[in-house]
């Protein structure tokens, strides 16, 4: 059992050391390349006064292509070394391992996308303030 533990760490690591460059990466290209279908849904619901309200909402058609990429790599590796002969356990836990690792790069790149934002906004309104007093200093 050790050897499956370790044999699905490495794998789990090496695989979300993968994932990590690709969805961090900030490029242009990426995004188009990566960018997920979406499906306009039309909801319609009855208002208080009975009336009715049409509502259009757009969701995500598919997964993102960060998470089919991991998966699917992961499925290669997995039926490569014999997934029928795998344990259920060792299964479970190179899922957990990696579910675990994805989320925590998730809450990364959405830290890092708050911080930027608010370091954008701070530099716009110091520009706006110099922009202010520069202007009266003349």
């Amino acid at each position: 059992m050790e050897a499956y533990r370790i044999w699905s760490s490495a794998l789990s690591r090496e695989l979300v050391r993968s994932f990590t460059g690709a969805l961090h990466t900030d490029s242009a290209g990426s995004v188009l390349a990566t960018a997920t279908n979406w499906e306009e849904l039309e909801i319609q619901e009855e208002a208080e006064s009975g009336s009715s309200v049409t509502s259009k909402i757009r969701l995500p058609a598919q997964p993102s292509w960060y998470i089919q990429s991991l998966l699917f790599h992961l499925c290669l590796e997995v039926n490569r070394v014999g997934g029928h002969a795998l344990p259920k356990v060792t299964l479970q836990e190179l899922l957990r391992d990696c579910l675990d690792q994805v989320v925590t790069e998730y809450e990364k790149l959405t830290q890092h996308t708050q911080s930027k934002g608010r370091e954008e906004r701070g530099a716009a309104g110091r520009g706006v303030k110099f922009g202010l007093f520069g202007r009266r200093a003349e």
